[in-house]
């Protein structure tokens, strides 16, 4: 079965707004950053493959998802390729990643304490954040 994804030749665009009812054609294209596309089923079997060793043997992973760099004192740190947050106990809350650009925006993360995935595409530039927030606001815990 042909589960591949086929892109059309050209990148898309995106609206960047200007000022209030303007707004600007943006192309939008990947880059060093990441600039994939991606959908939210791809993101879940991402996840799933990830933490059930079928990407990484155990080892590999556990070093993809060691922190590596410390962003802040609240907990955020960062992997290799992922964000990383913890509670105040040091356990993990939460492995993340995310994207935004003008006109689109995507979040997802994977909660080890309650085995949840979140996946949130949106075709806002802060559409994602902001369904993220409440997301975890149901989850009933906002660290950010």
């Amino acid at each position: 079965m042909d589960r591949a994804i086929h892109l059309p030749p050209t990148p898309g665009f995106a609206l960047r707004r200007l000022e209030e009812g303007e707004f600007s054609p943006d192309l939008v294209k990947g880059g060093a950053d990441g600039g994939a596309f991606v959908t939210v089923q791809d993101m879940t079997r991402f996840w799933k493959a990830l933490f059930s060793h079928q990407l990484l043997d155990a080892a590999s992973t556990s070093l993809l998802l060691t922190p590596h760099v410390t962003v802040n004192d609240r907990g955020r740190s960062y992997g290799y390729g992922l964000w990383i947050q913890h509670h105040a106990s040091g356990n993990v809350y939460k492995y993340h990643v995310m994207g935004y650009d003008p006109g689109v925006s995507f979040h997802s993360g994977y909660y080890p304490e309650i085995d949840t995935i979140s996946v949130i595409c949106s075709n806002q530039s802060d559409g994602a954040f902001d369904m993220m927030k409440q997301i975890e606001i149901q989850i009933g815990e906002r660290l950010e």
